[in-house]
């Protein structure tokens, strides 16, 4: 025997040439075809368009609820610092585009403005710091600093995105905030038509 046979039969019995695989038996095969990857890929891009639109609507819907939240707090800050400092809080809002509201010392106040001695605003939020949500309408308020707990003249503010959900924030005559769903339900909101809760 030759020593480059000899060597060729050492190597085979050690398994040194041998695949990490067992040998496929006659009419099988190991991994996938471009066929069978090709369908897998189509599958997966059907269910991510499918997942998709719903994945846009959740989002939409947080985005106007965080919103409307802030702005029943906003509300609330307003009745403390009308007490807290003893003057008038006014809200000023202006919807259509370009769409804002805010808190000023004086009802004549643009809430486009930057918030500052000169302007009169306390705070000011701009509808281009929200894409996606539009303020329909707003009603005039305002926080009196009577005794320690002020009074208030109660009103409504209504947001909007762009799938045509709305939001109310409602102000109640005793300076409290509260969210309802103007028209289509929103989960967790009751609709506006309902009695606010009690204060």
């Amino acid at each position: 025997m030759s020593a480059a046979k000899a060597r060729t039969a050492l190597a085979s019995r050690s398994g040194a040439d041998a695949p990490p695989w067992p040998a496929a038996a006659p009419g099988q095969r190991h991994g996938f075809t471009l066929l069978e990857l090709v369908i897998v890929m189509a599958v997966m891009v059907v269910l991510a368009a499918a997942a998709t639109p719903s994945l846009g609507a959740y989002l939409a819907r947080h985005r106007l609820l965080s919103a409307a939240h802030q702005l029943g707090a906003d509300l609330d800050a307003g009745r403390h610092e009308a007490v807290r400092h003893g003057r008038t809080v006014h809200l000023v809002a202006r919807s259509g585009t370009p769409w804002c509201y805010g808190l000023a010392w004086r009802a004549s106040a643009d809430c486009l403005a930057t918030p500052d001695q000169d302007s009169g605003l306390l705070k000011a939020v701009h509808g281009e710091d929200l894409p996606g949500l539009q303020l329909d309408s707003a009603t005039a308020m305002r926080f009196e600093p009577r005794a320690t707990n002020g009074t208030v003249v109660p009103g409504t503010l209504q947001l909007r995105n762009k799938r045509g959900e709305a939001v109310q924030v409602r102000l109640s005559p005793l300076g409290r905030s509260s969210l309802c769903s103007a028209g289509a339900r929103i989960p967790g909101l009751s609709a506006c038509d309902d009695p606010p809760p009690p204060n």
